[in-house]
């Protein structure tokens, strides 16, 4: 069922209609001493046939006109008839006011009745309930069960008398026991809501079945409505629709309209939204507030209709303007969204007001929403709770998850993490996907619930089945960092396509990394690129750095300097820590002009504030070596002391050297040793070198070339020059393992390779003295004066 076009439920079906002349008993002549006046009987012998049924004619009209002239009662009551309904004669209300309060005079309880439906109606008099009111009272403790009906109504709707539903019941019942259609519909209405009696579909069945037995079309159309849902009557679109089907043949607004969703929902017909459209035009030809707006419905969305937002806001207003609430609604956010109309916050908050007024609850969630914002209102988020608290009470699954990022954020309520769990888990088992995803959030911080990876993964799960990009994206973190669920690369960069397609920037980082580093995906530097640049040009810092990076190596995009000083500038504009980092190091050793070492240590400062540990580091050599700044060995020592905290291996190894050396800070050999040790154990090749050193010279540390040999051995798997030259020295010396000459002049060479002048010159040696190579005095020249040449330019 299309709940936002129809909505209202049976409560749309109570419009006020008069009993129709036919539905009426036939004319009892009362039995009174005073005979019936001639005139009168007359009027009557000429308005009905023999089998009771009416015919209405000139005669019987001057019949009565002729007997209330002369004072008959019955006589007013009948020509007042003729007068309102123009049976013969033009309509004149003020005649027909006339004659009813002529009769009223005289305590006819058939004229009170319908002069009060004037007076509620407004009808040839002033609109007056209160009157109204009063005149049924009059003719219902007569006895009269129209009278009866229609006082009752008025007690059901609170107007002309305080609301009394118990008084509405009571009179109703009187009226249903003379079988009086219209009653026996209404009370109905009351057992369905649950007002003033006990709600009972099955008691409001039985009624509605006693008024369709009459040919009441609202009895038939109410009745089908049961039975399209199944409330009180098993459940039966063929029955029905055979009801709106009776009821459409009268032109009942509800049938047509209720009928024309069957068609729209192909529920019990085959669907034809044709049919549905010509439905719901008949029924919004009588004014009918909720077929206009169904048909404003299908024209926003563009069904049965091209779509047309200045058709559908002309519908939704026609069906506003009688206070039709989901209309109201409705044309709230064509105004909130300028759609049909020009965007008008403030009119969309007035709308949306009106319908918050009436309890709905969309509405109330809506009107939260500008509150909450401050669109057409000023921003006020107590206000923005207390709306979404309303429609939150109503289960509406929306406010409740609105309201509970109002608990998370601590905004117009005390901020309670416990308290938007509830909310979030209220909507959450509703199957509202934003909700599931704000659950599962808490669940994987443990804000306001148990730390669960596990919950969120179930939660972030169920949300991203239903397309929740967020929830996506956070459950491919889940798979990608293997919490929660198995660690599943292409698992996570499934999810991160999805999200990524949806437009989430975070989802195309990782995307754009995953494709990088061949993770779960196949290496692809040109998909990697365009996933990052998908999220640079959404203002993603890392994505403008991680860019920046492949123009700058010509991974994927053409190699272009510039445009990778332009990226990272971008980023550095955000405060990005490793962006400011990244530039500084280019404006340290680009050529000029574009070299610029001050404004590169301008920006390591800003990324070391911001405890980027390797901006710490290059900070810390920028002093040491007086880049861009006087050298400063005390503020060396400091940024290498932040950064090493945060294990940093190279900042641990130069602050172990400034340490062993007592330069910019005390020395202190033994906070040398274990800063050196940290770093060598985490794989630093330059502090495994040192840290042979101390070992083969015994500083510090009981000369142990065994660990000597195992340090340098570190060091010269992975390319250390300096490693190589220390571990050839052993291999050469024979220390702390057997003597190997060829091994030894192996690892000279690897070091000289890289131009190592020490190195240069042992393998020069090597080859002049035949010692693990064969004695080759052009190739001993060769190495000895490469030597030459790094010794001088040391």
């Amino acid at each position: 069922m299309v709940l936002r076009a129809l909505g209202g439920g049976l409560a749309m079906m109570a419009v006020w209609t008069l009993t129709p002349v036919a539905a009426m008993p036939w004319y009892n002549i009362p039995t009174t001493e005073k005979p019936a006046n001639p005139m009168f009987l007359a009027g009557l012998a000429e308005d009905f046939e023999h089998d009771g049924s009416h015919r209405k004619n000139q005669r019987s009209f001057g019949f009565y006109k002729r007997g209330a002239d002369q004072g008959d009662a019955e006589a007013q009551y009948w020509l007042a008839r003729h007068y309102y309904y123009a049976w013969e004669v033009g309509q004149n209300l003020p005649a027909a006011v006339h004659y009813l309060r002529l009769s009223v005079a005289q305590n006819n309880a058939d004229a009170q009745s319908l002069l009060g439906r004037l007076y509620q109606f407004g009808e040839g008099v002033e609109q007056d309930y209160e009157e109204a009111a009063r005149l049924y009272r009059l003719a219902a403790d007569q006895g009269d069960y129209y009278g009866q009906s229609s006082l009752a109504y008025l007690y059901e709707t609170g107007r002309g008398v305080p609301q009394d539903y118990e008084k509405a019941v009571r009179l109703y019942r009187f009226a249903v026991s003379h079988g009086e259609a219209y009653a026996q519909v209404n009370l109905g209405d009351l057992y369905y809501e649950g007002h003033g009696v006990e709600q009972d579909y099955a008691k409001a069945a039985q009624l509605y079945t006693l008024a369709s037995d009459q040919g009441f079309d609202r009895g038939q159309s109410s009745l089908a409505y049961l039975y399209e849902s199944g409330k009180g009557v098993p459940q039966d679109y063929g029955e029905a629709i055979r009801l709106y089907r009776l009821a459409v043949e009268q032109g009942d607004p509800f049938a047509l309209t209720s009928l024309a969703n069957l068609y729209y929902e192909g529920q019990g017909v085959e669907q034809d939204l044709a049919e549905a459209v010509r439905l719901l035009t008949e029924a919004a030809e009588q004014d009918y507030a909720r077929a206009q707006n169904y048909l404003g419905y299908l024209h926003e969305l563009g069904e049965g209709f091209a779509q047309d937002y200045l058709k559908a806001a002309h519908f939704y207003r026609l069906a506003a303007e009688q206070g039709n609430v989901n209309a109201r609604t409705n044309l709230a956010d064509l105004y909130y969204r300028g759609r049909g109309v020009e965007q008008d916050y403030a009119e969309s908050a007035r709308l949306l007001r009106l319908a918050a007024g009436q309890n709905h609850a969309r509405a109330q969630s809506f009107m939260g929403n500008l509150y909450e914002h401050g669109l057409g209102v000023e921003q006020d988020y107590e206000e923005a709770a207390r709306f979404y608290r309303l429609a939150s009470d109503q289960g509406r699954a929306s406010a409740q998850t609105n309201l509970g990022d109002l608990f998370y954020e601590g905004k117009g309520v005390a901020q309670s993490f416990a308290e938007a769990a509830r909310l979030y888990k209220l909507a959450a088992d509703q199957s509202y996907a934003r909700a599931q995803y704000d659950l599962g959030y808490l669940h994987e911080f443990g804000e306001g619930v148990l730390q669960s990876y596990e919950e969120a993964a179930r939660l972030y799960n169920l949300a991203a089945e239903q397309g929740q990009s967020n929830a996506q994206y956070r459950l491919g973190t889940l798979y990608f960092s293997g919490k929660g669920v198995k660690h599943d690369y292409s698992e996570a960069a499934r999810l991160f396509q999805l999200a990524a397609d949806a437009g989430d920037a975070l989802a195309q980082d990782y995307l754009g990394f995953l494709y990088r580093d061949g993770k779960g995906v196949a290496q692809d530097y040109a998909e990697a690129a365009r996933f990052f640049r998908q999220a640079a040009d959404q203002g993603s810092e890392y994505s403008q750095t991680s860019l920046a990076e492949l123009y700058e190596d010509g991974l994927g995009v053409e190699q272009n300097t510039r445009e990778a000083v332009r990226l990272y500038k971008l980023a550095v504009e955000q405060g990005y820590a490793v962006a400011q980092r990244k530039l500084a190091y280019y404006y340290t050793y680009a050529d000029e002009p574009d070299r610029d070492r001050v404004e590169a240590l301008r920006l390591l400062h800003l990324a070391a504030e911001k405890d980027d540990d390797y901006a710490q580091y290059f900070l810390g050599r920028a002093y040491l070596k007086g880049r861009g700044t006087q050298k400063d060995l005390s503020e060396a020592a400091k940024w290498f002391r932040r950064s090493s905290k945060q294990g940093r291996t190279g900042a641990q190894y130069e602050l172990g050297k400034l340490h062993l050396d007592g330069l910019g800070v005390e020395q202190d050999q033994v906070e040398a040793l274990r800063l050196f040790r940290l770093s060598a154990e985490a794989g630093f090749s330059w502090a495994q070198v040192e840290l042979a050193k101390l070992y083969e010279q015994g500083i510090v540390v009981e000369r142990d070339f065994s660990e000597a040999l195992r340090y340098y051995r570190l060091a010269s798997g992975q390319g250390n020059g300096q490693g190589q030259l220390g571990l050839a020295n052993l291999y050469d010396k024979g220390l702390g393992i057997e003597q190997d000459l060829e091994e030894a002049a192996r690892l000279y060479r690897l070091a000289a390779e890289q131009g190592i002048a020490d190195a240069q010159a042992k393998l020069g040696q090597a080859y002049l003295t035949g010692r693990g190579v064969p004695t080759d005095s052009a190739e001993a020249k060769t190495w000895f004066a490469k030597a030459a040449r790094s010794y001088g330019r040391r």
